[in-house]
């Protein structure tokens, strides 16, 4: 995958948590889980580095791509849960740049 389907999968997952977030749908994990406050959020994305870790020592490649979806998917849920956005944490990356 180049850069530009990198980045067109990244901002159609963000806008699905957007989307979802907005609508009140007890179906949707993406709703529940933000409803349940930040709280439950950061345990979730705790939970899911753990699995990472858990993974990545164990040299299991499939399960730490598969973990590190869940890890990136959870991180967006807890910036989204703060109303922090991607651009805010590239901004920061950015603001630390040395030439």
């Amino acid at each position: 995958m180049n850069n530009d389907g990198m980045t067109k999968t990244l901002l159609k997952l963000i806008e699905t948590i957007d989307q979802r977030t907005q609508k009140e749908d007890a179906d949707s994990y993406v709703y529940r889980i933000i409803s349940s406050g930040h709280d439950k959020v950061a345990q979730k994305f705790g939970e899911e580095c753990i699995e990472l870790i858990i993974d990545a020592s164990k040299m299991n490649n499939k399960r730490i791509v598969y973990e590190a979806a869940d890890v990136l998917f959870h991180y967006l849920l807890l910036l989204k849960s703060h109303n922090i956005t991607l651009e805010d944490i590239l901004s920061e990356l950015k603001s630390r740049e040395r030439d």
